[in-house]
């Protein structure tokens, strides 16, 4: 079905026809038709007083007002005739076919359009523009019109040309629309019709004249494709038409706005140097002053951007420019232009463009011209101050993606498409052969393949990340390479980035690699020469030439190899020599020589040589590397020299002490008998002697060779200290050479024994300086080490206080009797063995005074009033005869051979120290008439144990009243049935103190288990002591009694037991017990009850009131007494105790 869509263009009345002559691609036949434009009618204008006013749809610009005559006007639709006509031609149309041919004609359904006639007949329509979908059944972009234009492009339309007399291909306007064009002033219709609006710029003179606004409306819509007039009212208006435009000319007064502002009551907006400088319309004033504005400018630019690039991938930033306006007040905004790839995007305030989501870059986006002859992707972009728009295109080259490239020395380094290298045949494994680099123009991810090359693996490769690339490193991967096998090796190494093998292309580049073998060259060796001496032949026997000489290094034999390769030696061949037979030093050795693989060269163990006999030797040495078959040989010669005269020398300056005797070994130490032995030395090897009168001998050979010793003793001789005794030693060679030298030996004293004391310090003072106790030790060194002569020694004393006790070779200086404090000397003196001299030596010794010592005590003492005869003396301040016992001690300083204190006396007969120095009264404190506040003394002496006796010191003790220590227990035992119950449950059945049951509750207080947790035999049931405190009164009445013993926690259902002394210093104590509601009112001396205050139930409990005697006193107090609880309970309470007169606390 061919379809022909007509789109409408308002015109000015007029008629045309109008043919049209199209030719299928298929087929040579031409169809033809005649359309007929018919005049648009309706369109008229007037003038009143009214304002243009209308909105010309979405896509317009609203035309300014002005505030002068007003002119209205409409734009009307087209008539319902004329409407009527267009659709029925339209409906038609969309059934018919066009077609020119019979044979297409056949192929057609009932109904096409197949002539002229046919056409002809159908309703005249006006002017329109239509679109030709299909014709035959054949796309029209395959069509070719007359003119052979182009195929059509999506959207485009055949459109009548009056001016060229044929159709053209134009863009097809889909939405038409009505916009006022700023700069013309005209009011432009899309699709190239236009209402001239330019004289509303108008003229006018003078100062000033009415002004006029003019509004263009459509009643509300939308200038639609029905839109076929244009209704103007108002006065001072005039239309024309020409063609297909219209003109509207609005006469108005012009308005000079070209003058300096004069008005001085504008305030703020007064400026009298402003100038509009209009001369039009009063429109152009109010703009000049109010409303300037001009189009932002942004300018074309070009980007470039990688191939391959993903979404939000940022291509650069472009800026623009506002006379008005700026970004940083958000006015202006860039966006996209008529731009269908959608690849790129613009952000609207920043201006940066960058890659759309969902789309990536490639080459071949590069479509246009850019200018410089470079291809690259247009992209339009526009920038609004929201009063004008401004476009611009911007060009972004899309670089396309390169494969990566191999270089040298760098990855900046020069691009290379081959490699060479080259390995020696002695290259050993793991050496590198070649270096280069691998880059990537785009900076993508470079992958390099495996190393490619033959099955022998010879080569290793091995990479390594660098900036900007990768390098890589060839080298070899065996030790195993034959030129005369293989000259050369081919390699191949490739790299790819990450995009190769992708759907855009292959990114991968091979580098061919050479690698040829250098052929190894055979070593070289000059004549060489070298010179051993004829005494060479031997160590031990002085080149005699015996068995037992070993091999000897004579030197190496060098060899240049020009790759540095190992040299071997194969052989060292005699070419001239004695013909000897090697049996003595005259018959000298024929071929001594030898060399090792090395080129060491060596003489032969066991060899006579003899410079007089035969000199030189001469040898060829046969030698190769590992890598040449072919031996090389270069001539050796050896020269044999003679032996040099040998040079006698000794170790230093001799010395032999006057004591030495025969075989005693001369020294170079001055003293003459130890250090380093006196020594001649040869530079050969020399048998020796020695000639002085038989005085001196020396050894000959050996290891201790030129070693000299006296062979007549020096001790009873007539060299003493100072003398000097001569000598002088020869030395031979086995070839006859001698040397001679003549020495001397100094005569060393031999040293007297020298005495020495060494103090026994502990016992120089009057403790120790006692007979038996060694006050000082005399020792005796000799500097020889000769044996003492006792006989000879002498010991004086002045004091005649001092005698010698000789134990070994030492003597021990004692006290003859006990030596008081001074000072006192001796001498001491005595020869060693050879008697050549006395040792005497003076001493001095001074004895101290011992200390008397000073008394200590260990704190301040203190007795109770109650205490007897025998009771300690304590540090406790309130007298707990429990507490740490006083005691008295001695110091003594300085503190001589254990000094200390034997025995104490006491000057008062009441205090009694013991020889520990514990204090205890030696007689009662009642007896004595001593109370509570008293204080006595006593003058302490002591004796130490040598009898030095110190003192007097006084010693203080303190008398105290004994502490009302008093107990809270809680007892499980018993039961719970009135006072007598209890009683005879605690042990006393007739609570008098007679026939206590043993092992009851009472029994286990009076034999010592107050203050402290027990279980009664008799009964049972475990005693808790809960609280203790030393209270002056029980009673709770005027000040804080067993109250204070705080909460009574019991575990389990217990029995309140207040346990306390009773002396008459304990306040408070009961007579008897009130059970009744407090206060009794008869009151009775001495009555109390106990109170739990913070029982559940709080109020007074049945109590009873119990006094017995202690087997052993407390705290000096033997009478005690017990408030008991007739019942048990588990309360957690606080117990006051009351006078029965008082009211409950």
């Amino acid at each position: 079905m061919a379809k022909i869509d007509i789109l409408r263009q308002a015109r000015a009345p007029q008629t045309a026809s109008v043919y049209i002559r199209t030719s299928a691609v298929t087929s040579s036949l031409t169809g033809e038709f005649e359309l007929e434009f018919v005049p648009i009618t309706g369109v008229s204008g007037s003038v009143n007083a009214a304002e243009v006013s209308g909105a010309l749809g979405p896509n317009a610009t609203l035309i300014r007002s002005l505030n002068a005559s007003k002119i209205s006007g409409s734009f009307g639709l087209v008539s319902s005739s004329l409407a009527s006509r267009l659709d029925t031609a339209e409906a038609e149309l969309e059934l018919t076919l066009l077609s020119g041919s019979s044979q297409v004609k056949s192929l057609l359904p009932t109904g096409t359009i197949s002539s002229s006639a046919q056409i002809r007949s159908l309703p005249r329509m006006v002017d329109r523009t239509f679109e030709i979908t299909q014709i035959g059944g054949a796309n029209v972009k395959s069509l070719v019109n007359e003119s052979n234009l182009p195929i059509l492009n999506d959207k485009d339309v055949l459109q009548w040309s009056a001016a060229e007399g044929k159709f053209t291909n134009a863009q097809r306007i889909l939405a038409p629309s009505l916009s006022f064009d700023g700069g013309t002033n005209a009011l432009a219709i899309e699709g190239q019709n236009s209402v001239d609006l330019s004289s509303l710029s108008g003229g006018g003179g003078g100062g000033g004249g009415s002004g006029l606004a003019l509004t263009a409306s459509n009643e509300g819509s939308a200038l639609t494709q029905n839109v076929r007039s244009i209704n103007f009212v108002g006065s001072n208006i005039t239309a024309s038409n020409s063609g297909n435009a219209v003109t509207v000319t609005l006469n108005e007064t012009r308005y000079d706005g070209n003058r300096v502002m004069t008005n001085p009551n504008l305030g703020e907006l007064y400026n009298n140097n402003f100038n509009a400088g209009t001369s039009g319309s009063i429109v152009d004033f109010l703009n000049g002053v109010f409303f300037t504005n001009t189009a932002p400018s942004i300018s074309s630019s070009r980007l470039t951007i990688d191939e391959f690039e993903e979404q939000t991938t940022v291509v650069g930033t472009i800026s623009a420019t506002d006379a008005e306006q700026s970004f940083a007040s958000g006015t202006l905004s860039f966006s996209t232009g008529s731009y269908s790839d959608a690849i790129f995007k613009i952000h609207s305030s920043s201006g940066q463009i960058s890659v759309a989501l969902g789309k990536h870059t490639t080459s071949s986006l590069n479509t246009q011209n850019r200018g410089d002859g470079v291809l690259a992707h247009p992209f339009p972009v526009t920038i609004s101050d929201t009063f004008v728009t401004s476009s611009a295109t911007i060009f972004i080259r899309v670089t396309p993606n390169t494969a990566p490239v191999f270089r040298t020395t760098s990855v900046a380094g020069s691009i290379i498409t081959s490699n060479t290298g080259s390995v020696n045949e002695n290259t050993t494994n793991g050496t590198q052969v070649l270096e280069f680099f691998v880059s990537d123009a785009e900076s993508d991810t470079i992958t390099i393949s495996p190393l490619s090359q033959s099955s022998e693996n010879r080569f290793s490769m091995a990479t390594a990340d660098v900036s900007g690339g990768k390098r890589i490193r060839i080298s070899t991967a065996t030790a195993s390479f034959d030129y005369e096998s293989e000259t050369s090796h081919l390699l191949y190494v490739s790299a790819s980035d990450n995009h190769h093998g992708n759907t855009s292309g292959s990114y991968l580049t091979t580098l061919p690699i050479v690698v040829n073998v250098t052929d190894n060259v055979a070593p070289t060796m000059a004549a060489q020469s070298f010179t051993v001496r004829e005494d060479s032949g031997s160590y031990v026997d002085n080149g005699l030439g015996a068995v037992s000489n070993t091999q000897k290094v004579v030197g190496n034999i060098t060899t240049n190899d020009s790759e540095g390769d190992t040299v071997t030696f194969t052989a060292l061949s005699l070419v001239s020599g004695p013909g000897t037979g090697n049996t003595n030093q005259t018959d000298v050795a024929n071929d001594p020589f030898q060399v090792s693989s090395t080129g060491q060269l060596q003489l032969k163990a066991g060899q006579y040589l003899n410079a007089d006999v035969h000199t030189p030797y001469t040898y060829n040495a046969s030698y190769r590397d590992n890598f040449n078959n072919a031996s090389s040989s270069g001539l050796i010669t050896i020269n044999i020299s003679p032996e040099p005269v040998p040079v006698l020398s000794s170790n230093g300056t001799f010395y032999i002490i006057e004591s030495a005797v025969s075989g005693a070994l001369v020294r170079t130490n001055s003293n003459g008998r130890n250090g380093t032995v006196a020594d001649f030395n040869s530079t050969a090897t020399v048998s020796m002697s020695v000639s002085s009168s038989g005085f001196f001998d020396i050894v000959g050979s050996g290891g201790t060779q030129g070693n000299l010793s006296i062979k007549t003793n020096v001790s009873g001789s007539s060299f003493l200290q100072g003398s000097t005794i001569l000598g002088a030693v020869s030395a031979s060679t086995a070839y006859g050479t001698i040397a001679t030298a003549s020495f001397s030996v100094n005569v060393a004293i031999n040293n007297a024994p020298v005495p020495s004391f060494s103090n026994t310090s502990a016992n120089l003072n009057t403790n120790g300086a006692r007979p038996s106790n060694t006050l000082t030790t005399i020792t005796f060194s000799d500097a020889e080490s000769d044996t003492l002569d006792h006989g000879t020694f002498t010991f004086t004393d002045p004091s005649g206080q001092l005698n010698t006790n000789k134990v070994g070779d030492t003597y021990q200086v004692r006290a003859s009797t006990n030596l008081s404090a001074s000072a006192y000397e001796m001498t001491a003196s005595i020869k060693d063995e050879h008697g050549f001299r006395t040792g005497t030596t003076k001493h001095d010794i001074t004895i101290a005074a011992a200390s008397t010592g000073t008394l200590t005590t260990n704190g301040a003492f203190y007795v109770r009033d109650s205490f007897e005869s025998g009771d300690n003396i304590v540090l406790d301040s309130e007298g707990d005869p429990t507490g740490t016992q006083g005691d008295l001690g001695v110091t003594y300083s300085p503190q001589y051979n254990s000094q200390a204190v034997a025995a104490f006396t006491s000057s008062n007969s009441d205090v009694v120290v013991a020889s520990n120095g514990n204090l205890t009264l030696g007689g009662d404190m009642g007896g004595a008439g001593r109370q509570s506040g008293d204080t006595f003394t006593s003058n302490i002496t002591w004796q130490d144990q040598f009898g030095n006796v110190g003192g007097p010191t006084s010693i203080t003790i303190n008398v105290v009243a004994a502490p009302n220590l008093v107990y809270g227990y809680g007892w499980r035992g018993g039961s719970s049935v009135g006072e007598a119950t209890t009683m005879a449950s605690m042990g006393d059945n007739g609570a008098d103190e007679v026939d206590v049951t043993s092992g009851s509750f009472i029994a286990m207080l009076q034999s010592g288990s107050i203050g402290s947790n027990f279980t009664p035999s008799f009964v049972g049931g475990l005693a808790t002591l809960h609280k203790s405190a030393s209270l002056s009164t029980m009673s709770d009445s005027n000040s804080a009694g067993i109250s204070t013993l705080g909460y009574f926690n019991f575990a389990a259902s217990e029995r309140l037991c207040i346990i306390f002394p009773s002396s008459s210093a304990q306040g408070g104590r009961p007579a008897s017990m009130y059970d009744g509601v407090p206060p009794d009112s008869t009151g009775t001396t001495d009555e109390y009850y106990v109170y739990a205050k913070d029982a559940s139930i709080p109020g007074t409990i049945a109590t009873g009131i119990y006094y017995f005697n202690l087997e052993t006193a407390i705290n000096g107090v033997s009478r005690w007494g017990m408030i008991f609880a007739e019942g048990k309970n588990t309360n957690n309470s606080r117990y006051f105790l009351m006078p029965d007169s008082a009211s409950a606390p």
